[in-house]
């Protein structure tokens, strides 16, 4: 039992040794055959554009390098999975939209759509003393009524989680970017998760989590942040299938 323990674990070491260096050696190949070459534009600075190429290229690097160790060393682990799932979102992520949205200080971008009344929700809430037993309570917005940060579609979640270092945080801003990104970074993670329930092979699990990371449905409802969040129906069903005993598609 103990030899079968270790034994799974040196695989896993050199699986992942293997993974790292091929990564390396195919994001440096990538490098010299696709070099960045630099676009005049005056809506993204060059900083921006070198990132995302930089991370276009180190991500697909991961993605083949994880396909072609799985392929040959017939290994296939929970780690590998959720890396693929996570990369892929990613990748996505960075073409359709790009890094500057990431980026805490822009908020240029915010100033249209729904989105300006996300970012000055949170703006008002930020600087909004604590209400008790009402926590996300705003009073400066639809004066005296007020309102609440949930109805403002501000992501409560993440409002709640800065709020408390608004002082360490910069004048101008916004986690709205980053939100987007974890939605299509785990949208990625659980649509490989529940792939991997019908299949270990990491080729096909990749090939599924695809139809979910291109989903047309989650760019339809970039407009309202709130709504991107489709990664909890493929936690729900991973949930759910994993744990039905009934269901052709539980562990069982």
């Amino acid at each position: 039992m103990i030899s079968k323990k270790y034994e799974s674990q040196t695989i896993q070491r050199v699986a992942w040794l293997t993974v790292f260096i091929l990564t390396a050696i195919l994001f440096i190949a990538l490098q010299n055959f696709f070099p960045f070459i630099q676009l005049i534009s005056l809506d993204e600075p060059i900083a921006y554009a070198y990132l995302e190429d930089i991370s276009i290229k180190l991500l697909l690097s991961l993605v083949l390098t994880l396909l072609l160790v799985s392929t040959v060393m017939k290994y296939t682990s929970l780690a590998m999975t959720l890396t693929l799932g996570a990369a892929l979102g990613m990748v996505f992520f960075i073409i359709v939209l790009n890094l500057k949205m990431v980026d805490p200080t822009q908020i240029n971008w915010l100033m249209r759509r729904d989105w300006q009344w996300h970012f000055m929700g949170w703006h008002f809430f930020r600087h909004e003393p604590w209400h008790f037993p009402v926590v996300g309570k705003i009073s400066g917005i639809i004066f005296p009524v007020g309102t609440s940060i949930g109805l403002t579609d501000s992501i409560p979640l993440f409002a709640l989680l800065f709020k408390p270092f608004t002082a360490l945080l910069p004048r101008d801003f916004q986690y709205i970017g980053l939100w987007f990104l974890t939605c299509f970074t785990l949208q990625g993670v659980f649509a490989a998760l529940l792939i991997r329930l019908r299949s270990q092979n990491l080729l096909i699990i990749a090939i599924g989590s695809l139809f979910f990371v291109l989903s047309p449905i989650l760019l339809i409802r970039l407009n309202h942040a709130a709504l991107c969040a489709h990664w909890l129906l493929l936690a729900g069903l991973w949930l759910y299938f994993r744990t039905s005993q009934s269901s052709p598609y539980g562990a069982g």
